[in-house]
């Protein structure tokens, strides 16, 4: 079975068997040719093929003489949100985020922090099919530098976003599991700036999964059968990629993701009203919260590009998908599991 998956916005695949180098070294040389040779930030989570992937397509950036900002293991979300403070022409954040360990991908990101356009994909698309690469001689080819300090940009932009007085007043204690992905390294970071003790779980960066990434249920029974024993407020268990949330409860509940963006969307039109976008299949929820905050749903097509490129062109309010998926435009593009954890707190 052909486990090779290309879209509008990146290729994903069960590596050794369908991606391999050749496939990212040429879907990275038509991103290269798409942005002209410009500017690009590039992430990566710690599965074990994550810096195979990461050289690869690093080859085929440089190639085509694109400048590359090196963001080494970094959640997706943070990579998003700094592309458009940084001057880049796109970013490439490789991780297999929600899918098991054998699986990863690669994600192309616009300018100004979202996941490519469906129309931006189709033309890397086109370039890639035709095989027709920016090709630069040795003296012009591109180059990497490593990225200057991009978390505490971030996180002081975050706490704009969230009440944080109230945050620290509640002296939360709050349950993370990363699920050894991205995150790790930035969970402590992450709590100081918003003010709770820190519980981490599976928080140690490594390309083993410790659990299912997929953020529902069934992979958040580890934190619920010791959320209350710690005296836990609330614990988060996470994708690899920090872009989807599943909620436990302080008695030990394992919450639906489903819930992830029905408690958000509800506390966000709460202070604001406004167009609220969602997909097609997530929870009707969503739609009961809509009706009691007079607020208008649009639906969209599975997956986050649609969502976010539907949110920005209706001008809403916030948008979301029943997988534990939240953005908030006027923060950033990005399904963001710091954001999220930010909310409900």
């Amino acid at each position: 079975m052909n486990t090779l998956r290309i879209t509008s916005f990146g290729i994903r695949g069960f590596v050794g068997e369908s991606l391999d180098p050749k496939a990212l070294v040429d879907f990275a040389s038509a991103f290269a040719t798409f942005v002209e040779g410009g500017k690009v930030l590039i992430g990566r989570d710690t599965r074990y093929s994550s810096p195979m992937i990461h050289s690869a397509v690093l080859a085929g950036l440089m190639s085509g003489g694109c400048e590359v900002v090196d963001f080494g293991i970094c959640p997706t979300s943070i990579l998003q949100f700094s592309t458009e403070p940084f001057g880049a022409v796109g970013a490439v954040a490789i991780s297999g985020g929600h899918n098991p360990m054998g699986w990863n991908a690669v994600t192309l990101i616009d300018p100004d922090g979202s996941v490519l356009t469906p129309g931006g994909g189709e033309s890397v698309l086109d370039i890639l099919h035709s095989g027709d690469f920016r090709r630069q001689d040795w003296q012009h080819l591109g180059r990497v530098q490593p990225a200057p300090d991009f978390a505490t940009p971030y996180f002081r932009a975050l706490e704009e976003h969230v009440n944080v007085a109230a945050i620290r007043d509640a002296r939360f204690t709050v349950l993370i599991d990363p699920v050894g992905g991205a995150g790790c390294t930035y969970l402590e970071p992450f709590a100081k700036h918003l003010g709770f003790s820190l519980v981490p779980i599976n928080a140690q960066p490594s390309g083993y999964l410790a659990r299912e990434a997929e953020p529902r249920p069934r992979s958040a029974l580890q934190m619920a059968s010791i959320i209350r024993h710690l005296k836990g407020d609330v614990g988060f268990v996470l994708s690899s990629d920090m872009g989807r949330v599943s909620i436990v409860t302080e008695d030990g509940e394992p919450a639906s993701e489903e819930y992830t963006f029905a408690v958000i969307a509800d506390h966000v039109l709460g202070k604001k009203s406004g167009t609220m976008v969602t997909n097609c299949c997530t929870t009707r929820i969503i739609d009961d919260i809509a009706a009691r905050r007079n607020a208008r749903v649009v639906k969209t097509a599975v997956g986050q590009s649609f969502v976010v490129a539907t949110l920005l062109d209706e001008q809403g309010v916030i948008g979301g998908e029943g997988s534990g998926s939240v953005a908030l435009p006027e923060f950033s593009r990005a399904f963001d599991g710091f954001l999220m954890m930010g909310l409900v707190l």
